[in-house]
C-alpha cells in the first residue's frame, strides 16, 4: 500500500466514515458545457474554411486529372484531344454542358 492510501485510510477510520462522491455536480455540468460551447463556437469558422479549401483543391485536382487523361489519350490515338464537362461520359458522343461538374 502506499503512503498516502494508509493515510487516507486512516483518516477515514478516525472520522467513522467516508463520502464516496458518485456523479458529477449540476455546477461542474455546466461549466464543461460552457467551455465546450465557447471552444466549438471558436472552431467552426476555421473548420468552415477549411472544408471550403478542401473543396477547391478537390476541384483543381480533378481538372488536373482530366487534362493528363486529355493528353495521354492524345498520344496514344495521335489525334487531338478536347476536354469539356459532360453529364453523360459514358455516352457515345458525349456533347460539352458548361453546368456540368468534372
Amino acid at each position: 500500500m502506499s503512503p498516502g492510501f494508509r493515510r487516507l485510510r486512516a483518516a477515514v477510520q478516525r472520522s467513522g466514515s467516508a463520502r464516496v462522491q458518485r456523479g458529477v455536480t449540476l455546477l461542474e455540468l455546466m461549466v464543461t458545457l460552457a467551455i465546450v460551447t465557447i471552444v466549438t463556437t471558436i472552431a467552426v469558422p476555421s473548420f468552415q474554411s477549411v472544408i471550403r479549401n478542401n473543396r477547391a483543391a478537390t476541384l483543381s485536382n480533378d481538372l488536373l486529372s482530366a487534362l493528363n487523361l486529355a493528353r495521354s489519350e492524345s498520344v496514344t490515338r495521335g489525334k487531338r484531344v478536347t476536354v469539356c464537362k459532360s453529364n453523360d461520359i459514358a455516352d457515345d458522343t458525349p456533347t460539352c454542358v458548361t453546368a456540368a461538374s468534372w
